[in-house]
């Protein structure tokens, strides 16, 4: 219905997330044993099963065109792990391997599978303050203790903005990345490293 109203899908952005859920009046999240298992399938369809089913609704065009760009927005809870994220880092890792597996199954008709990690990202609604993109070290102080793990995010006194992730996206979508595939560009402040 898309391609009818628009045109040919040339570029796919999978950029669709969800964290579990937290308790009733409780700030941080649950621990996985916590965790009720009706939450684990929530995480698991929009994460990784949507995923899978939007590029499998855009990829026979691509393919039929030979010719296509996909990056799929992954987190580093699923590259290195966290505590708290067990389901959705298993989600997020899945998405690797789907980048990774597809990239080989598609190269030969010129699509690109890439997927860029994201860290902490502030933004305009933020679940707490110290997420917030005004947030400084100097105001708060839970974002100064977290600084100490992004090494340039210290340097910049900040955490990876949208437009971080963004700048990465349009990279790896434009013909500068022609030869670039099947990768995971890490936008994160150094958070985690290879």
């Amino acid at each position: 219905a898309i391609e009818a109203d628009v045109g040919a899908i040339d570029i796919l952005v999978n950029n669709a997330g969800i964290i579990p859920e937290r308790r009733s009046g409780e700030v941080g999240l649950p621990a996985f044993h916590e965790q009720p298992p009706e939450h684990w399938a929530k995480i698991v369809n929009l994460n990784l099963m949507g995923t899978l089913a939007v590029t499998h609704a855009c990829l026979q065009g691509m393919v039929e065109r030979r010719y296509g760009k996909i990056v799929t927005i992954m987190s580093d809870a699923g590259r290195i792990g966290e505590a708290r994220y067990v389901v959705y880092g298993a989600a997020k890792a899945a998405q690797g391997g789907m980048t990774r597996s597809l990239a080989k199954e598609v190269g030969a008709v010129r699509i690109n599978v890439n997927a860029v990690s994201l860290s902490a990202v502030a933004h305009e609604a933020p679940m707490a303050d110290f997420l917030r993109e005004d947030a400084t070290p100097e105001s708060n102080e839970t974002l100064k203790k977290m600084l100490n793990a992004y090494p340039i995010g210290k340097g910049l006194a900040r955490l990876t903005r949208p437009a971080d992730a963004a700048n990465a996206v349009a990279f790896l979508v434009s013909d500068a990345a022609e030869y670039i595939t099947g990768q995971v560009l890490s936008v994160n402040g150094g958070y985690a490293m290879p």
